[in-house]
């Protein structure tokens, strides 16, 4: 097991660089990052007597480096096949979606600003409205197909009035704009096939 130690933050980053420098376990590189994840900051300045929960935020940061690390090899390697005859064409088409599915998404994102404002006015009584993260929170659910009308049965306009206020919404976003989607997608797909 490893040996726990009660050192500030630079002492710390002397530890390691002492223990570690100079094994093979560890590169310069990865020497380099671990200094910068344990440098001077507010969140680590008061750790130093509790070396437990310093070295437990050290091992997040690097758990959270080594994913990005991870999300960003496979990254790389997907983009060697745009360099393919066969997928090259594809990651093009992809490419010019992607442009197309933001502009989308900004549409989207105001529609659903726009309910949650509306409904947190209509529906603010009730604590299932109050928050607007929560509001937000919920529409976005309701938009991916987990919707659940119980939310409304506590409001003061009536269950009835929230229930229609939800399918008038979904009505919205899941057919009209998830066949807008459809219809975009498929014309650029379309345009950039040949």
């Amino acid at each position: 097991m490893g040996q726990v130690v009660n050192l500030s933050s630079y002492d710390s980053l002397n530890y390691f660089h002492t223990h570690f420098k100079g094994k093979s376990e560890v590169t310069n590189s990865q020497f380099f990052m671990l200094q910068i994840f344990v440098s001077e900051t507010p969140a680590i300045a008061g750790m130093e007597s509790q070396p437990s929960l310093f070295l437990n935020l050290i091992q997040f940061r690097l758990t959270l480096l080594l994913a990005v690390i991870s999300f960003l090899t496979w990254v790389k390697w997907l983009l060697m096949f745009r360099m393919t005859k066969a997928f090259g064409p594809m990651f093009k088409i992809i490419e010019h979606m992607l442009n197309e599915l933001v502009q989308f998404m900004i549409i989207v994102l105001l529609v659903l600003l726009m309910f949650t404002s509306v409904s947190m006015v209509a529906f603010g009584d009730d604590q299932n409205f109050t928050s607007f993260f929560k509001v937000l929170i919920l529409y976005f659910e309701f938009t991916v197909g987990t919707w659940d009308f119980t939310v409304f049965q506590n409001v003061s306009i009536g269950y009835e009035v929230g229930r229609v206020f939800g399918i008038f919404f979904l009505l919205i976003m899941l057919v009209l704009f998830m066949n807008f989607l459809i219809a975009i997608l498929s014309s650029v797909f379309a345009k950039y096939e040949n």
